[in-house]
């Protein structure tokens, strides 16, 4: 009775190990902060790795860059970009903790645009 007993109270304890430990989330935290971007009045162009068609696309930069980097008009959600016209935008910027195999691990959101102007 008492060895049932004991090794009742021993499964119970392990179980109880392995259910609490399978409910920790051991992955990091996507890191995600507020930022200013810039946004070109021109844009340039970039290529698929999946055509030999080159794609227009925009080219920004955040605040206290120099350089512009090319990005696609529908990268940051929420916003709508009008050729020929330059922005300064606050959008939220996600740096994703495990990224989709075939995606950036950076997502950019439209929080306001801050100015638009043609030059």
């Amino acid at each position: 009775m008492r060895t049932e007993r004991f090794i009742g109270t021993l499964l119970l304890l392990f179980g109880t190990t392995i259910f609490t430990g399978c409910a920790k989330n051991n992955y990091p935290k996507s890191k995600i902060q507020t930022i200013k971007l810039y946004i070109s009045a021109q844009t340039s162009t970039s290529w698929s790795w999946e055509s030999d068609t080159p794609i227009e696309c925009m080219l920004v930069k955040e605040e206290g860059q120099t350089r512009y980097w090319k990005m696609g008009f529908n990268e940051i959600n929420g916003f709508v970009y009008e050729i020929g016209c330059e922005y300064t935008l606050s959008v939220e910027k996600k740096k994703l903790s495990n990224p989709p195999a075939d995606a950036s691990d950076t997502v950019y959101k439209l929080i306001k645009i801050l100015s638009q102007r043609r030059p």
